[in-house]
């Protein structure tokens, strides 16, 4: 989950956030 957050733009955010994005 890691790397996927870093590959995002949005890996400032929260993880739940980004995984909602996604």
């Amino acid at each position: 989950v890691e790397d996927f957050n870093a590959g995002l733009p949005k890996s400032r955010l929260p993880l739940e956030t980004t995984l909602t994005e996604v």
